[in-house]
């Protein structure tokens, strides 16, 4: 009986140390892959919200239309170099949806980084992107300046 006991108990550790050898997971790659994921997410979230930005921002044409109806006003297009809110607005969507798929690209691109344990940072696509929304920002500033001095 005590054979058998101790035939177990080496059983049992020799199956335990080759689970554990199995499972040894490389913590820094784990964490590295699901910081990965946490970033693929925030750029995603971006897109939508740039997304549904341009979607608001095609709708206040609807809405100033509609107050200026409303308030018997006609609104005064201040000359040719005015962008209408619809361009605006699809200007916005498209950038929210290159954003979504730029960063599906980047975050397939980095997963194949960590797993051959080199990493390039992707300057090139952060300073597109920042220009094509300061370009769109700054443009959509111009729009409600331009708004506001016709309302008056």
């Amino acid at each position: 009986m005590l054979k058998i006991t101790e035939e177990t108990q080496l059983e049992h550790t020799r199956s335990s140390e080759e689970s554990q050898a199995k499972a040894q997971l490389d913590f820094g790659q784990v964490c590295a892959h699901l910081s990965n994921e946490r970033t693929f997410l925030a750029w995603v979230w971006t897109g939508v919200i740039l997304m549904g930005f341009g979607v608001a921002i095609a709708k206040m044409r609807i809405a100033v239309s509609s107050l200026s109806q409303s308030t018997g006003s006609s609104l005064q297009s201040s000359g040719n170099h005015e962008i209408s809110p619809i361009t605006m607005g699809i200007s916005f969507l498209a950038l929210g949806l290159c954003t979504i798929w730029m960063s599906a690209y980047r975050y397939l691109t980095v997963q194949n980084q960590i797993r051959e344990q080199r990493y390039h940072a992707a300057n090139f696509y952060l300073l597109l992107f920042l220009m094509a929304l300061t370009v769109l920002g700054g443009t959509l500033m111009m729009h409600v300046l331009l708004l506001r001095q016709t309302m008056e």
